[in-house]
């Protein structure tokens, strides 16, 4: 593969900020095409769908991730914001970002990608011609940060729904509540965004009546003493232990918000094979209360009613949302590439296995039971160190041979194809890739209490920068203050700790001793 200069990063989303930036850190030369007049992708709330936008806001919506793990591993959120942000401020906090790696002046804003295709020298060179409106540019290679996750909207084609006479709409055109003031509203959906618009609705409606597609666990953002729950969930000693242990764990904390079967919530798969959980922190009282009520899967609309799995109905519907995800859709891309990528025929959710070169490169067109800004940054960080030349892949054979074990394991888990990891484990295997995973036992030897914050605390993205290319000098203080910061902005009558204010207490003093045992046999045995 020739040497990759010019790159284009298609969207200025969440994705494509830090693929700019990697390929920056990496002397690479980015050009993003962004179609709207704003960065942010989903991010970007605007009281109107935009054009060709797949998810996107509607007004009430706070992060399910905590601010501190949120962020991106060089850049935190500051301490006055909050712990879980609104889209206001992870919106602001996008633009800062951007502003603080002069991001800005790589970012064409206003032109839409409308193909793009393999350069007639392809074979020898790995280019990519990409099209836009009335102009074209030949690029050494192409990251698709588009939100292709998120590209076209699911409507089912719920028999009837030709009859109905209420409103019909995805979840991607909703955005506050106020049109369904004094109505009966059904919702059809199971996941994040199912349970939140049913919150929403709830507080104006007459009735909303959920109809899921499949059970689910539902997860508050807050656990014990108002701590945020991704803090306590992700963390590399989890990775360790059975996962018929952290079911059973995860079963008694969800089921401990209110009783999931008795409630009509619970889901057939296991809380840790679930593509994503579902966070909500107030449908169990809206289903107390009966404001919104639980329904089997939807069969058939009428013009005013529905009919259910279980052959009960609902009468007086006066609207039907349809919250029911995405599918990858890359229009602008070759019929058989964007083929191969629906298929899963890519090679740890990035490279697509089937090209010749390296050279195109997918970041956040899959799914996480975690925090995705890391993620997607981490591959990025990848696909620009391949794009380099500084990291190889393995050939065409063994890389397809994982991606379909992977999708066999997604077959088995699922019963279908579809993007989603483990968000922990996944982000240190690309971390692996890169060269940026840091060694336990060097970690330990060097800082004990760091390594003990690594493995047995939360799974910040600081950590990522601790070693490695681009390692970030404060990486270590970022991640020991980063409890601290993530409580900063509750509250006016909290003062963040210093950076070298955390202290050793017994518990984590214990810990090392027993961990620095184990790691001196291993060294002895080794000798």
């Amino acid at each position: 593969m020739a040497d990759v200069k010019k790159v284009c990063v298609i969207g200025a989303g969440v994705s494509g900020l830090s693929a700019i930036k990697s390929c920056l850190e990496e002397g690479l030369r980015p050009t993003c095409y962004e179609q709207h007049d704003d960065l942010g992708g989903i991010w970007h709330y605007t009281e109107d769908p935009r054009p060709n936008q797949g998810a996107a806001m509607f007004k009430s919506v706070v992060s399910n991730i905590s601010k501190s793990m949120l962020s991106y591993s060089d850049f935190p959120f500051p301490d006055d914001a909050p712990m879980y942000p609104t889209h206001e401020r992870v919106l602001q906090y996008l633009r800062d970002y951007a502003n603080h790696f002069n991001l800005l002046p790589h970012i064409r804003f206003g032109t839409q990608v409308i193909k793009v295709e393999e350069a007639k020298d392809h074979v020898t060179s790995g280019q990519w011609v990409v099209h836009t409106a009335g102009k074209h540019e030949t690029f050494d290679a192409v990251i698709l940060s588009n939100g292709s996750a998120f590209a076209r909207p699911v409507n089912p084609d719920v028999p009837g729904h030709e009859i109905f006479q209420g409103v019909q709409l995805h979840s991607y055109q909703y955005r506050t509540n106020k049109p369904f003031e004094g109505k009966r509203v059904l919702i059809v959906g199971s996941g994040n965004t199912a349970f939140d618009l049913a919150v929403d609705v709830c507080r104006v409606a007459t009735q909303v009546d959920l109809a899921l597609l499949k059970g689910t666990w539902v997860l508050p953002r807050l656990h014990k003493k108002g701590t945020p729950v991704d803090e306590h969930a992700y963390r590399r000693v989890y990775t360790d232990i059975p996962a018929s242990w952290l079911n059973g764990i995860l079963k008694d904390f969800s089921n401990n918000r209110f009783d999931h079967d008795m409630y009509g919530v619970a889901g057939t798969a296991q809380p840790i094979t679930q593509a994503t959980p579902t966070i909500n922190d107030d449908i169990g009282l809206c289903l107390a209360s009966r404001r919104v009520v639980i329904k089997p899967q939807l069969v058939e609309l009428f013009a005013t009613s529905a009919r259910f799995a279980d052959g009960s109905t609902v009468n007086g519907v006066d609207a039907v949302i349809f919250a029911t995800g995405y599918v990858n859709c890359c229009s602008f891309l070759d019929h058989e590439l964007q083929a191969d990528i629906r298929k899963l025929d890519v090679y740890k959710l990035v490279f697509p296995t089937k090209l010749a070169h390296h050279t195109l490169a997918l970041v956040g067109a899959g799914q996480s039971n975690g925090p995705l800004f890391p993620l997607t940054e981490l591959q990025s960080r990848w696909a620009a160190r391949v794009f380099k030349g500084v990291r190889k892949l393995p050939d065409t054979n063994t890389m397809q041979g994982k991606a379909e074990a992977y999708k066999d394991i997604l077959l088995a888990t699922f019963g279908r194809l579809k993007p989603t990891t483990n968000n922990v484990v996944y982000r240190d295997d690309l971390a692996a890739e890169i060269g940026v995973k840091p060694n336990l036992l060097w970690l330990f030897l060097k800082d004990p209490l760091l390594a003990y914050m690594y493995y047995f605390g939360p799974a910040y993205p600081f950590h990522h920068r601790l070693v490695g290319p681009n390692r970030w000098k404060g990486a270590a203080a970022a991640t020991k203050r980063a409890y601290y910061n993530t409580f900063s902005g509750v509250g006016t009558s909290f003062t963040p700790m210093d950076a070298g204010s955390v202290r050793l207490n017994t518990k984590m003093i214990f810990t090392c001793v027993i961990v620095g045992v184990m790691c001196a046999l291993v060294i002895i045995a080794w000798l």
